[in-house]
């Protein structure tokens, strides 16, 4: 279960009896059935008709929820955000990766779960975030409390390694340099290629660059002509 981060005591101002829930998703069936979970959970649900961030200014729910299917739902939770520094905005994510959590929760919603979550833990995070808290996945906690990993889930050496590859290094080089025997270090690779979501050096490091973890400015390694030759394997 996604753990509850406490921004404020919970023996402070409650919830209204049965508060609006405004509920936004694109598809009709996907929309049905969080109106008729939320609504049996004692809450109203509405969906919010034209100019979201119009209707939370104009209604003020006390939560919305927003499925993200779409650059146009990211976009609506910025606008949200931009209304009203007060709503609180629940973001349902497919497939949600760390660096979707985060990005989400620096645009501006204040909890995140991901679009398959089940109709108990939904409704234990609206209620948490009712009462002040919010509800992230536990590797985005991890990341955001700085407990041992950086750039969105990639520890301090997957960094390093990465950077490397981006140089120009080859295994043997980056394997010599860290440490590792080549054998650990390609699973030390298929470990950072899957948090990246990448399936060889090239998409690896296009992902890096997207996430800010690499700079393209970065001089690249420098080698001697000989020293290419003798160490010229690579992973591709």
């Amino acid at each position: 279960m996604a753990p509850i981060l406490r921004d404020q005591p919970t023996n402070g101002p409650q919830p209204p009896v049965n508060p609006l829930v405004g509920v936004v998703d694109s598809v009709h069936i996907f929309r049905a059935g969080l109106i008729q979970l939320i609504t049996a959970a004692g809450y109203r649900a509405a969906t919010p008709a034209g100019d979201v961030s119009g209707w939370v200014v104009e209604r003020k729910p006390c939560l919305t929820v927003i499925s993200m299917h779409s650059q146009q739902d990211t976009e609506t939770v910025a606008r949200i955000r931009e209304s009203s520094a007060e709503a609180r905005i629940l973001t349902l994510v497919e497939s949600p990766s760390c660096s979707k959590c985060v990005a989400m929760l620096r645009l501006g919603a204040t909890a995140v779960l991901p679009a398959d979550v089940s109709g108990d833990r939904l409704i234990t995070a609206i209620a948490a975030v009712l009462h002040g808290d919010s509800t992230v996945p536990r590797e985005v906690m991890s990341v955001l409390s700085g407990g041992g990993s950086t750039a969105y889930g990639l520890s301090d050496e997957e960094v390093r390694l990465v950077r490397s590859l981006a140089q120009g290094r080859t295994i043997s080089m980056i394997a010599r340099r860290m440490g590792f025997s080549e054998r650990s270090l390609h699973r030390q690779l298929t470990k950072t290629y899957l948090k990246l979501g990448a399936r060889n050096r090239s998409e690896a490091i296009a992902e890096a660059v997207r996430r800010g973890i690499l700079d393209l400015d970065e001089p690249p390694a420098r080698m001697s002509e000989g020293l290419m030759h003798a160490e010229g394997r690579t992973l591709v």
